[in-house]
C-alpha cells in the first residue's frame, strides 16, 4: 500500500506549494489495481476529484478530462498516471494553461515545481508505488520559488503565439472579465505582465461618460502599487482622453488607430516595456483584441461599461457577436 504522508496544511497561494488545492486525478488501465491506494495518498494533500471514465480507461481520455478541469480552476492541480508517464505528459501539454511534468525521481518533482511551476504531475506506474509516493510528496510540497518568472512568461507567450495550430486567433481574447476591476494583480503577475495598455471608452469609462468611477481609480492605483505600469491607448482624440488620464494620473496615447500597431507601439514606448510583458485591456474585438493580437500582447476583453455607446460601436457589436460565437457583449 502507498504510505500515507504528512497532514494537509490548508490552502496556500497559487504560486506556493500545491498543498490544500483541489487534486484532479486521472489514470489508465495500468494503475487500476492500485487506484484506491493512490487516491488515499493524494487525499492527504487536498480534496481529490477522480476524472477517469470507467468505460474508457485510456491515457488520452483521462488526460483530456483532467486538463480541462485544471485549466478551468486556478485552485486545482492535476495528477495523471500511465505505464511510463510519457503518454499522459505529451497529451497534457497540448492544453493551454497546463504545465505538465513527467517525474521519475524526487529531484524531477522538486525541479518541476521550483523552476517551472508545473501544475500537472505525470507519474509512471512502472516506477512503483513507493517511489511515486515520494515523487508526489515532493511535487505537492515544493513551492515555486519565482526565480524563473521570465521563463514562465515565455511559455505563456508560446501559447498565445501558437494558438489555433500556429495561427493567431485574430479576435479571440486570452482572458475575459466583466469589468477592469476584476482583473487582479495576481492574474497579471502570474503571467509575467508588468504593464497594461487600457482602452478608454467602454473600458475605463462609458462612451459618453467623463467621470471616472472610484473603483476604476482604485484598480489603477493597485496596479501601480504592484509595479504594473498603466497607459491609456485610445482611438479617441486628446480632448476626450486627456481629462480621464489626468484624473487617473496615467500617460496616454490618443488617435491610436487600433487595431493598427502605431498607437500600441507608442504605448509600449511610454511604458518602456516589451510587448511580451504587456497586456491590452479593452471592450472591443476589432480594435482592442485584434490590435493586441497583432502586437503579440496578452489580450483581455471586458464588457462595455455602458449601454449608451457611439453609433459606430453599436454597428460593430452584431458582427462581434457573430465572430465570437455569440459571447461578445452588446
Amino acid at each position: 500500500m502507498v504510505p500515507m504522508l504528512l497532514d494537509c496544511h490548508g490552502m496556500l497561494e497559487q504560486l506556493g506549494a500545491h498543498i490544500g488545492k483541489r487534486i484532479v486525478f486521472g489514470y489508465d488501465r495500468h494503475l487500476l489495481p492500485e487506484v484506491d491506494d493512490y487516491v488515499a495518498q493524494l487525499g492527504v494533500y487536498g480534496i481529490v476529484v477522480t476524472e477517469t471514465d470507467p468505460q474508457r480507461l485510456h491515457y488520452l481520455s483521462s488526460a483530456e478530462r483532467v486538463c480541462r478541469r485544471v485549466r478551468e480552476r486556478p485552485d486545482a492541480v492535476g495528477v495523471l498516471a500511465c505505464m511510463t508517464g510519457i503518454g499522459v505528459s505529451i497529451a497534457a501539454n497540448k492544453f493551454g494553461g497546463v504545465y505538465a511534468a513527467r517525474c521519475l525521481s524526487v529531484a524531477d518533482a522538486e525541479m518541476a515545481r521550483t523552476i517551472n511551476n508545473a501544475n500537472v504531475l505525470c507519474l509512471a506506474v512502472s516506477s512503483g508505488a513507493a517511489l511515486n509516493a515520494a515523487i508526489t510528496d515532493a511535487f505537492m510540497r515544493t513551492p515555486y520559488q519565482g526565480r524563473k518568472l521570465d521563463e514562465l512568461a515565455g511559455l505563456r507567450r508560446f501559447e498565445r503565439w501558437t494558438k489555433d495550430g500556429g495561427r493567431l486567433g485574430a479576435t479571440e481574447p486570452d482572458l475575459r472579465f466583466a469589468t477592469v476591476e476584476q482583473i487582479g494583480v495576481p492574474t497579471l503577475a502570474t503571467r509575467g505582465i508588468t504593464g497594461v495598455l487600457a482602452d478608454l471608452d467602454g473600458t475605463l469609462v462609458g462612451d459618453h461618460q467623463h467621470e471616472v468611477a472610484g473603483s476604476v481609480t482604485a484598480w489603477v492605483d493597485g496596479l501601480r502599487a504592484a509595479g504594473i505600469g498603466v497607459c491609456i491607448v485610445s482611438n479617441s482624440g486628446p480632448a476626450r482622453v486627456a481629462p480621464v488620464a489626468a484624473a487617473l494620473d496615467v500617460p496616454f496615447v490618443a488617435h491610436a488607430a487600433k487595431p493598427f500597431r502605431r498607437g500600441i507601439d507608442a504605448g509600449l514606448r511610454v511604458l518602456a516595456r516589451p510587448a511580451n510583458d504587456v497586456a491590452l485591456v479593452g471592450d472591443q474585438l476589432f480594435t482592442d483584441v485584434w490590435g493586441g493580437r497583432r502586437s503579440r500582447l496578452l489580450t483581455i476583453l471586458v464588457e462595455p461599461r455602458s449601454a449608451d455607446q457611439t453609433l459606430l460601436t453599436r454597428l460593430k457589436r452584431p458582427l462581434e457577436r457573430l465572430v465570437d460565437g455569440g459571447r461578445a457583449a452588446g
